[in-house]
């Protein structure tokens, strides 16, 4: 049943990591929205490694000795090459994200470095892991902020379509899905924390900061298009 304001009510779905069926409409809509995730993360990752030479010369160029410069300079031709690599894997959990959220309703925790459990066991985190780990959870918080009215309207409209009131308290469809994403997408390049700390930034000035333009196109088109999925 389609409630007032084209958001829809899940009464009486299940949940729990079972399935989802979605009737015609609701696939639509959810295809439509996949592709503009798509895109949108394409594009805007494409105008990040546009700018990444720019990014790591000019860090390079301040560099306090010429060892540290050439690691700014090697850094960047492995990135090059890399590149297309980088922005496939990124693309793909993304993606794998959207799709697992809307066959099960399942919901990722926030994630944290590797050997960070509970508070009194950060002492098993490298020290360079925790850093990168601490400027991703800030651009995280720094994108939820800014976006806050737009990721209320989204997770609600979310939330209703799957039967779930909890995705209102999680990162689904945040800014810290992309972070965690792209965090995953350069794990194995061969860098110091410096650099990656240049590439984040470089990641949240260039993708993180729009992603408000593909959150109102998202919401634009559930407003238009919603129905009800039932659980098989």
């Amino acid at each position: 049943m389609i409630s007032r304001d084209n958001v829809v009510s899940l009464s009486g779905q299940k949940l729990g990591g079972q399935r989802m069926t979605l009737d015609s409409q609701t696939t639509a809509l959810v295809g439509d929205c996949r592709l503009m995730v798509g895109d949108s993360l394409r594009r805007l990752l494409q105008a990040m490694f546009d700018r990444l030479d720019d990014a790591l010369y000019e860090t390079a160029d301040k560099a306090e000795s010429h060892n540290v410069q050439f690691r700014y300079l090697d850094a960047m031709r492995d990135m090059r090459k890399q590149r297309a690599s980088i922005e496939a894997v990124f693309l793909g959990h993304a993606l794998d994200r959207f799709d697992e959220f809307w066959r099960t309703g399942a919901l990722e925790r926030r994630s944290g470095p590797a050997g960070a459990g509970e508070p009194g066991e950060l002492s098993l985190v490298g020290e360079d892991e925790l850093e990168e780990t601490l400027a991703i959870n800030a651009l995280v918080s720094k994108g939820e902020s800014r976006f806050e009215r737009q990721l209320s309207a989204l997770r609600q409209r979310f939330g209703k379509v799957i039967g779930r009131t909890d995705v209102a308290t999680t990162r689904t469809r945040s800014p810290g899905e992309p972070g965690d994403c792209f965090r995953k997408a350069i794990a194995e390049l061969q860098v110091e924390l410096a650099v990656r700390l240049v590439i984040f930034k470089l990641f949240d000035r260039q993708l993180v900061s729009h992603l408000g333009a593909l959150y109102d196109e998202v919401n634009g088109r559930s407003r238009r298009r919603a129905s009800s999925p039932t659980s098989t």
